[in-house]
């Protein structure tokens, strides 16, 4: 299954979901650059989407994206996607994904995991220990923490990015800024265009590095960014902070079995799990229960598509 196809499945899964559709904002989003690459009919996210409108100048950005954005976005071209994109209110879904999993009988423990409990065979996992010494046992054991007790062979990646809070003009301006289109610029960054209840939105550094960047450095990057869309005179209203994701060399999820090790499932990767988190766990529930019948080929093990090195980039 591509990606834009497991984009809109995952959009449809938003909506139909009773629990997490209230945190699921269908706002669309507008993809823009200096250059024709994002926006060119042959770009990847595009695929099998139709009702796309192009931007050409500021005012179309002003008069889709919102009236807020006083920048000049001198030289940006985009296209607006109205269907299956937006944002996820990620805090709230979280927490009620956490308080059903309890209400459902789910044990739900914050200590690390530090080792594998293994049989007489290191081979066979037989469940996990904490660093405050607890065990637990299982059949199958599903690992989703992909930076520790594996060896993943050159497959993934740490990637930082940075994001730093900013402040809107004022109230009316907030107000413009809601429930509009995320804006994705591939030049420089993008922003969250939902404000919160103090009126700033986020913005971030769109160029990740592998290892830890600098955020004072690269909120001088997001500060052109602000420069250029809400206006000259905008910058960060906060201290620029860096959050980090794994990332495989393809974009593709690692949901697979260990080759070496029984009983032990790998789930994770991608980069963009979080879009999937309302499917992802049938994803992964199918190599669970089936086995190697239940896995995805482009989700396998692929010792042969690796980063080269700390600075190996996806393209």
């Amino acid at each position: 299954m591509n990606k834009p196809l497991l984009s809109r499945d995952a959009a449809a899964a938003w909506r139909s979901n009773e629990l997490l559709e209230k945190y699921f904002h269908e706002t669309g989003v507008v993809v823009c650059s200096r250059n024709d690459n994002p926006v060119s009919e042959s770009a990847p996210w595009r695929r099998g989407r139709t009702n796309i409108e192009h931007l050409v100048c500021a005012e179309d950005f002003r008069r889709c994206v919102s009236p807020a954005l006083l920048g000049d976005m001198h030289g940006w071209k985009g296209l607006l996607c109205r269907e299956d994109s937006g944002w996820i209110d990620a805090h709230g879904a979280l927490g009620e994904v956490a308080a059903e999993c309890r209400r459902l009988g789910a044990l739900i423990i914050t200590a690390d995991i530090i080792e594998f409990i293994v049989g007489i065979d290191e081979r066979d996992v037989m469940g996990a220990r904490t660093s405050t010494g607890q065990e637990f046992y299982a059949d199958r054991t599903v690992l989703t923490d992909l930076l520790s007790l594996v060896d993943f062979e050159g497959q993934v990646r740490t990637r930082y990015w940075t994001i730093a809070p900013a402040a809107l003009y004022d109230e009316n301006s907030a107000i413009q800024m809601r429930n509009r289109p995320v804006l994705v610029n591939a030049d420089n960054g993008f922003f969250i265009l939902e404000p919160d209840q103090s009126g700033q939105v986020m913005a971030c550094h769109g160029l990740p590095a592998y290892s830890l960047p600098n955020p004072i450095d690269e909120g001088c990057d997001i500060n052109q960014l602000l420069a250029e869309t809400l206006g000259p005179t905008r910058r960060l209203a906060g201290m620029p902070r860096s959050c980090m994701s794994i990332d495989t060399r393809d974009g593709e999820f690692l949901i697979t079995e260990h080759p070496r090790k029984a009983n032990l499932i790998i789930a994770g990767g991608g980069g963009d799990a979080f879009e999937h988190l309302v499917k992802i766990g049938s994803y992964v529930a199918d190599v669970v229960q089936r086995g190697e019948e239940g896995q995805r080929r482009q989700w396998r093990w692929r010792p042969n598509i690796i980063f080269s090195s700390a600075m190996d980039f996806r393209s």
